[in-house]
């Protein structure tokens, strides 16, 4: 039966005919058929606003001629324009009607649709080039109160001075690491869900083979933020005085020196493999649960060396609890200038650094990423980001996003030989 949509205006649902108005409709014909299945009067809101129904078909080309004849128009309108069957013939001659002036209507609609796109598309550039402007999320993969929690919260607390905008560090550990930094990897790429992770985001790639993210791909390194070496330290009744001596003496006694780490996997107990693959000396490693109790191991004498941030070991050391060897840094650092390198000690191109990066999700806009960027090295030549760095006996450099992104692909790479040597099988 007849289905009236509007005034004057009847269309029979038929297989063949598509509303005009809801041509892009997921149902289609199923928009008015079902109206006429149920036997009921029905108006179509477009119908009813514009106070026209037709349907789509195009007339054959004589009929298109003649029409373009009559009217007069000059064939570029009417090639723009399109035609339709109207169901009333009483309309229009032959039942034929140009859609110019809907057209018009359409096109006014499309003008209006481009510049409030234009207009979004203005203001998204105009939101990120005055970014921040709301809260912005920096993930922290570690739980409270550890260096890199110590190293975000800094950074967050410089941040949200410099933006105006409030910093919060989010801390969701677990699973060596990885459920913040995927967190991050799957976030919008809009500058405000960020992460701050250490050396181990490098190690990850190696030791797990079942991620469901690449820390390489899937984040935007944006800057290295702090970087400090590790010491090696020795029990003080370990005859040991220098690194010289301990390769001299692990080789006297192969394997049986015991080595603590703060766990299998852990970039100190990677600094020690790293170690006995460069010296070409075997040591026993005994992984603890923690750098904690590692030291606590160490300092007991149940293990004999261990290599940890000066951060943990400095104050132990000046009491005289424990015996600093060297420094697996490239060069003498600072604060213990007479304290010699591992690769001066003996084993060249040794070097071994835990670091803090900033990092993002895959595909950043590139004015975030110099955002971030600038920023950060703002921040960390203030003052009160100077003495933080004194106070943990950490080191800053300036880099660009380019550098951060050289330094994390060398990092991955040399994690990884250390990983192998290791001979750790990928969980």
């Amino acid at each position: 039966m007849p289905v009236r949509l509007a005034r004057d205006h009847i269309v029979k649902p038929s297989s063949g005919y598509v509303c005009m108005h809801v041509r892009n409709h997921t149902k289609r014909e199923m928009h008015h058929a079902r109206t006429a299945q149920r036997w009921r009067r029905h108006r179509c809101r477009a119908c009813v606003r514009t106070g026209t129904v037709v349907l789509r078909q195009r007339p054959p080309p004589s009929a298109y001629a003649a029409n373009q004849r009559r009217t007069g128009r000059s064939r570029r309108i009417h090639q723009d324009a399109k035609y339709v069957r109207c169901i009333d013939d009483s309309h229009h001659d032959g039942g034929l009607m140009s859609t110019t002036g809907m057209s018009r209507s359409l096109g006014i609609a499309q003008a209006v649709f481009i510049a409030a796109m234009a207009a979004g598309s203005n203001g998204l550039q105009a939101a990120q080039a005055e970014f921040p402007t709301r809260p912005v999320r920096l993930v922290n993969p570690y739980t409270p109160g550890g260096s890199v929690d110590l190293v975000g919260r800094a950074l967050a607390q410089g941040l949200t001075e410099i933006w105006g905008q409030q910093v919060i560090v989010d801390n969701r550990p677990g699973a060596g690491t990885t459920i913040g930094t995927e967190l991050v990897a799957r976030a919008e790429p809009d500058g405000y869900t960020m992460l701050i992770n250490s050396a181990a985001i490098a190690i990850m790639p190696s030791i797990y083979k079942n991620l469901r993210f690449d820390p390489v791909r899937d984040l935007t390194p944006i800057a290295i933020t702090a970087v400090s070496p590790f010491m090696m330290v020795v029990n003080p009744g370990f005859p040991a005085k220098s690194v010289q001596d301990v390769i001299n003496l692990a080789r006297k006694e192969s394997g049986k020196i015991p080595a603590a780490s703060s766990g299998a996997g852990s970039t100190n107990h990677l600094t020690l493999e790293m170690f006995k693959s460069m010296a070409k000396i075997d040591l026993l490693h005994v992984p603890y649960k923690g750098g904690n109790p590692a030291i606590a191991g160490l300092m007991g004498g149940q293990t004999k060396l261990h290599f940890n941030t000066p951060g943990t070991l400095l104050g132990h050391v000046k009491a005289g609890k424990l015996r600093a060897i060297a420094m697996t840094s490239a060069k003498r650092v600072d604060f213990m200038p007479d304290l010699p390198t591992v690769a001066e000690s003996g084993v060249p191109g040794f070097e071994a650094n835990v670091w803090y990066i900033v990092a993002g999700p895959r595909k950043l806009p590139a004015n975030v990423v110099q955002r971030w960027s600038d920023t950060i090295n703002q921040q960390m030549k203030t003052p009160r980001a100077q003495e933080h760095l004194r106070r943990t006996y950490m080191t800053n450099f300036p880099n660009t996003p380019s550098d951060a992104a050289a330094y994390y692909k060398r990092e991955v790479e040399r994690w990884g030989a250390a990983v192998k040597a290791a001979g750790i099988e990928a969980q």
